[in-house]
Parts: C-alpha cells; sequence; structure tokens
C-alpha cells in the first residue's frame, strides 16, 4: 500500500517536533494500512504503561484538545508519586503538577506559571517548578522512545510492502 502526502491541514509543530520522515505516515487523520500495521507492531514491542500511540498521535497531528487517557496516566502518575517517599509534603498539588508536565511535552511549555499554581496549593514555586519539570523529562523521553521504535517498524513494514509488490 502506498502511502500519499498527508493532508496539512494540522499544527505539525505542537511540541516543537517538526514531521519528517516516518512520521508523516502517521500524521494524517485516516491512516493507511501500513500505518496501521507499524503503530500494532511498535505497540506490541513497546512495553510500557505510558499511552505512547496517543501521545505521539497528538503531537504528531498537533491536536491539543483534551485526551482523557493522557490526562488519566497524568493523574496516575501524581497519585502514585503521593504515595511514593520521594515527596515530603503531600498534596494534591503533586497531581497537578503532573498534568502540567503532560501539558509540557505535548504542547511545549506548561499551561501556567509555577509561581501561579505553587501560590494556589501553598508551596514553594521552586519545589513545584523541580517535580514537574523531572516529571516533563519522563513524559517527553518516553514519547521519543515510542518515536524510535514506531520508526523501527514502519521501515520494516514499508520494506515487505515493497516485496510483496
Amino acid at each position: 500500500m502506498s502511502v500519499g502526502a498527508p493532508d496539512a491541514s494540522g499544527d505539525w509543530q505542537v511540541r516543537g517536533i517538526v514531521a519528517r520522515g516516518c512520521d508523516l505516515m502517521f500524521a494524517p487523520d485516516e491512516l493507511s494500512d501500513s500505518a496501521i500495521t507499524a503503530a500494532s507492531w511498535a505497540q506490541a514491542v513497546f512495553d510500557s504503561p505510558f499511552p505512547s500511540w496517543e501521545a505521539y498521535r497528538v503531537v504528531v497531528n498537533g491536536d491539543p484538545r483534551f485526551h482523557g487517557a493522557l490526562v488519566e496516566y497524568a493523574t496516575g502518575v501524581g497519585l502514585a508519586m503521593l504515595l511514593s517517599h520521594h515527596i515530603r509534603k503531600k498534596g494534591a498539588w503533586v497531581v497537578q503538577a503532573s498534568q502540567d508536565a503532560m501539558g509540557k511535552a505535548i504542547c511545549g511549555s506548561f499551561p501556567a506559571a509555577a509561581s501561579w499554581r505553587a501560590d494556589e496549593y501553598g508551596i514553594s514555586d521552586k519545589t513545584y517548578a523541580r517535580v514537574r519539570a523531572a516529571i516533563a523529562k519522563e513524559y517527553m523521553s518516553a514519547i521519543e522512545d515510542f518515536r524510535g521504535v514506531l520508526w523501527d517498524a514502519a521501515a520494516r513494514v514499508l520494506r515487505i510492502d515493497r516485496l510483496i509488490r
């Protein structure tokens, strides 16, 4: 199955990733059979609870709308951090920091300044900024890792497609 040029209606630089190479294969709203096969293979190999496919598609498609799976995952990470021994001052701010971090991973910037959030929750802005930045780095790393696995799967699928034709 051939992969045509995607419709360039989306903002492909939501987070600063310029769609190139195999990203163009996954940019259209309607995916080709080859893209679906590659995505399935990548999901099978990428063993992580992170909603990698959803996050990758949001970044590549430039779709800034609400995505339940991503918010639920970020909320779960925040709650898990509350239960861990790494956070000394417990509170709802940790969940908010995790959700802000997902916003950074997807959109390239935090939805609100650390000082605003810190004032809202009555904690130090340095603490809030440090925690959400650390979480954001992990989210961005997961998206990039999945992208690498996806590109490998896409290359294999395209090789097979060429052999079949």
